[in-house]
């Protein structure tokens, strides 16, 4: 018979659970503020006039923002939609967790680390 694993055991209580919850959610309000911010009061350079080739897109950090708004919409959504239903998961609650550790694992770690 095979035993059940409890992957999340450090946090089985709810308080923590909560909290990190709140967490994320707060990680993905300050990324999402942050790029509006960047898009709407970011000053340029005297020397370069406004809406030059590429804007905020040829910096790197800017990417990398991006990378992680995404990742932390990823994550916020599995909390709330995908975790409800952990006793019986559908196809489309694994693709989007396999997606959301692709976006992980293949892009804002790396970029995150190089950043």
């Amino acid at each position: 018979m095979k035993s059940e694993v409890n992957l999340n055991y450090r946090f089985n209580n709810k308080f923590s659970r909560y909290l990190i919850r709140g967490f994320r959610v707060a990680s993905l309000i300050m990324y999402g503020y942050s790029i509006g911010w960047i898009n709407t009061h970011a000053l340029a350079p005297l020397d370069r006039p406004l809406g030059q080739f590429g804007g905020a897109f040829k910096f790197f950090n800017y990417w990398d923002l991006l990378i992680q708004f995404i990742l932390f919409t990823l994550i916020v959504y599995c909390d709330i939609f995908v975790s409800k239903s952990n006793k019986q998961p559908s196809k489309r609650s694994n693709v989007l967790i396999k997606l959301r550790d692709i976006v992980h694992h293949g892009l804002a770690l790396p970029v995150g680390l190089v950043c």
